[in-house]
């Protein structure tokens, strides 16, 4: 660049792997479950402007017993999950006469996890004990991109320093519901 000013960019994709789920093995969730149909209302706030059909899952009276949990790899009720989180960053560095230092940057970035392959195949038991079924809804997230920019001053040896950070708008998300 120009003397005494440096630049940093940096590109991330993270990748997790081997997720525990917990399941209620007294309950088959092929046949532990009434399911029922609503009507998301009409409403812009909703997901494509609602009207969209909601399944929901209740217990079968047969099916109400004390719950037998199970911990287990994710991958025992389908393919792997994919949980990634995609970023970047820039940061500005300069040292200016008088020994002042300057850094500016910003960060960019927002994850994404699908369960869809899996969330149908076993009962979804949160660590609260609450039950969720064989339930899709939500098995595919997509987090809004998240931008934060930071800045500081500083003297060169020794002295005060000076901060500042900042977050931008959360953004528009990509959730995709698998009744829609």
């Amino acid at each position: 660049m120009i003397p005494r000013v440096s630049a940093d960019f940096s590109v991330t994709h993270r990748s997790f792997h081997g997720f525990l789920v917990t399941n209620d093995l007294n309950r088959d969730p092929a046949t532990a479950y009434d399911t029922y149909t609503v009507t998301a209302p009409q409403d812009p706030r909703l997901p494509n402007s609602g009207g969209y059909p909601i399944t929901i899952y209740t217990v079968t009276p047969a099916a109400n017993v004390p719950a037998q949990t199970f911990l287990t790899w994710d991958t025992t009720y389908g393919p792997e999950r994919k949980s990634v989180w995609d970023g970047f960053d820039f940061t500005l560095n300069a040292r200016l006469t008088g020994g002042l230092v300057t850094s500016f940057g910003t960060s960019t970035g927002r994850g994404l996890v699908d369960t869809c392959g899996q969330a149908t195949n076993y009962n979804q038991v949160q660590a609260s004990g609450a039950e969720f079924g064989p339930d899709p809804r939500g098995c595919h997230n997509v987090e809004p991109w998240l931008t934060q920019i930071r800045g500081v001053d500083r003297p060169h040896r020794h002295g005060r320093r000076a901060g500042a950070r900042a977050n931008a708008g959360r953004g528009t998300g990509d959730d995709h519901h698998p009744d829609q």
